[in-house]
């Protein structure tokens, strides 16, 4: 919907938490990291 416009970004923007954005934001490198060293095949094993 968000890229259709039906629903305008700013409402979208405005609905957001700054914690969880922090915290997605930092927890993204960390999984791009664990699959490109097989850390993910450590872990499940």
């Amino acid at each position: 919907m968000v890229v259709s416009r039906a629903i305008p970004l700013r409402d979208v923007y405005s609905k957001l938490d700054a914690p969880i954005l922090i915290m997605l934001t930092r927890l993204t490198p960390i999984a791009d990291l664990l699959r490109t060293t097989d850390g993910t095949e450590i872990i499940a094993s």
